[in-house]
This record gives structure tokens, C-alpha cells and sequence, in this order.
């Protein structure tokens, strides 16, 4: 094969599976299937087993000429019907890449075009969206995103919701540094939860940007469970961990000193307190003795933040009652924010308070 066919298929593999990652672009190749076709056939998306209208698709011819370092323009763009298919007429003999574009990225294969294979397939199928594992399932959109690195937590983040066969996202947020978000579709369906994140203290992976597959499952009462995700950035794209939302305690008292998750006290700590859907109710600073005081008459489900310079970032989901403990103080110990996977946060209430 010739030399620039080479580079065409090491760009093209790696775009495939970092188009949302341009600064790293050259670092990531997966190897891709080559499929013997016929000079006219079908192309058809799928979501596991069921057919994916919508899709758009980006036909690569390799023989044509290419410049080194710049993206390679599409020979064919094209998109999938109600039935998620598509068909291709009448392709001159080569090579040609085919992939799906667009939110949520996808599949991709090599399609050996001649009029002679002994045995060539009338159907190339390709899978959408792309996952490295499980696609997520959740009952709504709404919940927190957090770094995986909780040294290097997130200036901000822009997030967007699609689905297929839009040419604009449903909704878009900017979200703070706490990484509240929450989106209002509730009919279900498979979503596209495309981030870009930024973590100015990250010197080698600043930026997290990237699509998240969600399938938004029915509605049931009383199982409302947001989601909680860790997000980190490698060669190939975005990476995440789901975390099960802690289960907030109930807190009968309105002040508390906040430990670490080893049992120190979090002194000199700047705090605020959110509500579910990330509006700050109060702040304040917890101060030498690491005492954080919240309004008498606030309750409800809230999430407190205590963030120190230099430290990581600690949050603690609470369920404010009655103040009726007689405690001086309880103590509070912290879960770090931003480790997923077998490290899922864990935040509690420490029983042995002191007493007035």
C-alpha cells in the first residue's frame, strides 16, 4: 500500500474515535474491520439490536489526496432513514472509510469496494453510539459531574443534550464548579450527553471533552436517583465512572464540624450549600475550628461543598429536619469528590457528638 494510504488510515482511525479531541489527534489508533462490498449497498446504524434513524454518515474515499495534519474532507456524507438505513450507489472500485458522525461518535469500518469478491456483503451495519462500556442508565437527567481527579477539579463545563437525527442540541448548560446539572426531558430514549470541561490545574489533560451515552429510562415514584459522574480524559476520548449518589442522612442540627475522610478537621475551608438542583442556599467559612454553621430554618434535601485551597474538594448530601439535637456540634465526615469506580465517595454523619 502506498505511503499517504498508511497515514490516511492511522488519521481517519484515530478522528473516528477522537473528533471532539483534536490535540490528540495522532495518539490514538484503533484498528478497524474491512468489509468486501459490491459497488452499490446498504449501510444500516444500530443501537444494539434496534435500528437508529437519523444517523449521519461520513464516506472517506482513500485515493483521494490527502494533506498531512489537516482533517481529510468526506467524499459522501449521507444519513440513515426511519429504518436506519441508507444506501450507497454505484461507489467506484477502492478503499473507503465509512463512520457515523455526529454526537455521540460510533462505529466505523473499511469498505473494500470491487466487482469481483467471490462472496461480498450487500450491508455494512454499524453500532451508535460508541461506548467503552455499558451504556448508563438513568430514571432523569439530572445529577453532578465531577473530575476524576479530585486535585484537579473543574473550572466549568459545558454541557449539551442530544439525540439522534437533531442538527441542534434539545438543551445546553453552562454549569459551575460545583457541577450541578439537570436537563427536563423525561421521555425515554437513548441521549447524548456531550461535555467539554475545563480543569485549569490539569497541565497535561485540561480539557474533558466528549459524548456520554444516558438511556433514560421510565419514571417511577419514589426512584427519582440522579446521576454522579467522574470524568477523565484519555488518548481515545472521554472516560467516566458512574457512582451511585450517596445517600443523605438526616441531620436534626444546623451546625457541624467537618472532618476529612481520614478523621482530620477541614480548617480555614471555604463552604456552600446547594440545593438538588445546584442553587446555592448559603456560604460561609468553616474557620479554625472547622465549624460549619447553616441557617436555623433551612431543610430539605441539600448538598454541602467545602473546598480549601490546595486540597481536595469534599461534599456531603444531607436531608436537613427539625433542629432538635442537643448537641453544641456534630461531626461531619466529608467524602471526596471526583473518585469513581470502586473509590465512589462516602460521606456520614459521626454519631458520637459532643454534647451541650
Amino acid at each position: 500500500m502506498k505511503r499517504g494510504c498508511l497515514w490516511f488510515r492511522c488519521v481517519v482511525a484515530c478522528i473516528v474515535f477522537s473528533a471532539l479531541s483534536s490535540a490528540k489527534l495522532f495518539a490514538c489508533v484503533r484498528t478497524l474491520a474491512d468489509v468486501k462490498v459490491p459497488p452499490s449497498f446498504r449501510i444500516s446504524v444500530w443501537h444494539d439490536a434496534k435500528a437508529v434513524p437519523g444517523i449521519r454518515l461520513e464516506v472517506y474515499d482513500e485515493a483521494l489526496p490527502a494533506t498531512e495534519g489537516l482533517h481529510p474532507k468526506p467524499y459522501l456524507t449521507l444519513q440513515t432513514d426511519q429504518d436506519g438505513n441508507t444506501e450507497v450507489s454505484n461507489l467506484a472500485p477502492g478503499t473507503y472509510l465509512i463512520q457515523t458522525a455526529g454526537p455521540g461518535q460510533g462505529d466505523a469500518v473499511y469498505a473494500i469496494v470491487a466487482t469481483d469478491h467471490p462472496k461480498p456483503s450487500n450491508e455494512i451495519k454499524l453500532q451508535w453510539p460508541y461506548s467503552e462500556g455499558r451504556t448508563l442508565e438513568a430514571k432523569m437527567l439530572t445529577g453532578v459531574l465531577a473530575s476524576n481527579n479530585p486535585l484537579t477539579p473543574f473550572g466549568n463545563i459545558h454541557a449539551e443534550l442530544w439525540i439522534a437525527g437533531v442538527q441542534e442540541p434539545l438543551a445546553l448548560q453552562d454549569i459551575g464548579s460545583d457541577g450541578h446539572f439537570q436537563f427536563n426531558e423525561t421521555k425515554p430514549g437513548l441521549y447524548i450527553l456531550r461535555i467539554r470541561g475545563q480543569r485549569p490545574n490539569d497541565k497535561y489533560d485540561s480539557t474533558v471533552e466528549g459524548g456520554i451515552p444516558v438511556e433514560l429510562l421510565p419514571a417511577t415514584k419514589n426512584k427519582q436517583e440522579p446521576l454522579s459522574l467522574y470524568l477523565g480524559m484519555t488518548d481515545c476520548g472521554i472516560t467516566y465512572d458512574s457512582c451511585p449518589v450517596p445517600t443523605a442522612d438526616q441531620w436534626p442540627t444546623r451546625r457541624l464540624q467537618v472532618l476529612d475522610p481520614v478523621g482530620s478537621v477541614i480548617k480555614y475551608a471555604e463552604y456552600r450549600v446547594l440545593n438538588p438542583a445546584g442553587a446555592q442556599l448559603a456560604a460561609g467559612s468553616t474557620g479554625s475550628n472547622g465549624i460549619v454553621e447553616l441557617p436555623h430554618d433551612l431543610n430539605g434535601m441539600v448538598t454541602l461543598i467545602v473546598n480549601k485551597t490546595g486540597s481536595p474538594v469534599y461534599e456531603l448530601p444531607m436531608d436537613l429536619i427539625d433542629p432538635t439535637d442537643p448537641a453544641e456540634y456534630v461531626f461531619a465526615r466529608m467524602g471526596v469528590q471526583g473518585y469513581g469506580g470502586s473509590n465512589c465517595s462516602a460521606a456520614h454523619l459521626e454519631k458520637n457528638a459532643p454534647q451541650k
